[in-house]
């Protein structure tokens, strides 16, 4: 399978072709300028082993671009989020509750193509230092909205090595918990793939370390038993991927998951992974729970599907990340730190503040007793 990365222009303006083609080209991806380009693309790929392809949505136009992805490349899945994208990350030109409209518009046209969707914001908020419990909440809340829209086949992506400064240890935990926190969401009208990477902000800038950077974090990855590895290239701490390095990257891992496949060590049976993991299940069930409260307050059918719902939980600080501070969309205050291997919401002193502390600060009310949702088990069950 190939990944196509659009450069900026195309992602943000490719339904404009008379303004795209004032751009500059290349800015952060492949230079896609228009229908040929596409079918191109596809054309090269009709050799070898015939892999499939697939793009990323845009930042706008998503609907219009989606048609024209399945007319030329027949996109295998699509990737579409629902907060990012927007004036929220500076991607996209849309006010957060405009994009996200248009992000739960577009997820629906595909579930009705019957195409696989992809929601990728949990790695979003933890490229950002969000806490590991918030980006646990965000993988149920995504898979949630996923099913409510009608997908039938949902990506589940895991980017590892996120935050940057995790253990291998905590970030493990970190995975587990979303695996198992969206586990009871499955059933015969919703499957979920598990699709993992290495993370975009763990490769060295020099190539030695990276190679070994992406070959151990793979190992790792092979513990969840993925039904997709997205093969991040080891140069991503340097420069965007030549052809070479993609080839390079692709050949490095290809024993180690075919090793994998053989037979693993049970990294999945570690104490300290266990216990982290059932302890991030804890903290993200308290902010589901209020999350859940929300929205039978809100007086809104279907709150998990409307855009003026979704869009307070950031601006009420509900969902939250440090390196959003300014952003006028996320206003409320929140710290972060890498503590013991593990992203922490901290106060001013650097205490760590649990789940509950930090929503009440908020004015929510919280539950400490409510009996845990899903089934703590090993994802190999």
């Amino acid at each position: 399978m190939i990944s196509i990365a659009p450069d900026q222009p195309a992602q943000k303006w490719l339904q404009h072709p008379e303004y795209l083609k004032t751009l500059p080209s290349g800015v952060g991806g492949m230079p896609i300028r228009n229908k040929i380009h596409l079918e191109k693309i596809f054309q090269s790929a009709q050799s070898g082993n015939y892999p499939m392809l697939r793009i990323y949505s845009g930042t706008q136009d998503l609907i219009p671009n989606a048609k024209l992805f399945q007319d030329t490349i027949h996109n295998a899945w699509a990737a579409i989020p629902i907060f990012w994208y927007s004036q929220l990350d500076g991607r996209g030109p849309n006010p957060l509750d405009q994009a996200i409209q248009e992000h739960l518009d577009a997820i629906r046209w595909h579930a009705e193509q019957k195409i696989p969707v992809e929601i990728n914001d949990p790695h979003q908020w933890g490229l950002r230092m969000a806490p590991d419990h918030l980006v646990v909440a965000d993988a149920w809340l995504s898979a949630f909205i996923a099913k409510e829209l009608g997908v039938k086949t949902y990506i589940e992506q895991f980017m590892f090595n996120t935050p940057a400064g995790n253990t291998w240890q905590m970030d493990l935990a970190r995975v587990l918990a979303m695996i198992e926190i969206v586990e009871p969401l499955i059933d015969s009208e919703f499957q979920v793939l598990r699709e993992s990477r290495a993370g975009l902000a763990y490769f060295s800038p020099k190539p030695n370390l990276a190679k070994g950077q992406l070959c151990a974090s793979t190992l790792i990855q092979m513990s969840i038993r993925p039904d997709i590895v997205h093969v991040v290239s080891y140069s991503e701490g340097d420069h965007a991927a030549e052809p070479s390095d993609i080839i390079e990257s692709c050949q490095m891992i290809q024993k180690i998951i075919e090793d994998s496949l053989q037979g693993m060590p049970d990294f999945l049976s570690d104490p300290k992974v266990i216990s982290q993991k059932d302890h991030l299940l804890r903290e993200a069930q308290v902010c589901i729970e209020v999350i859940k409260a929300q929205a039978d307050l809100s007086g809104y059918d279907k709150p998990f599907l409307n855009s003026n719902f979704l869009c307070s939980l950031v601006k009420k600080g509900v969902l939250n990340a440090p390196m959003l501070q300014g952003n006028t969309w996320a206003p409320q205050p929140i710290s972060t730190q890498i503590i013991d291997g593990k992203c922490e919401v901290v106060d001013s002193i650097g205490n760590i503040v649990p789940e509950k502390d930090r929503l009440e600060s908020l004015g929510y009310l919280t539950k400490s007793d409510t009996p845990l949702f899903f089934k703590i088990q090993s994802p190999t069950e």
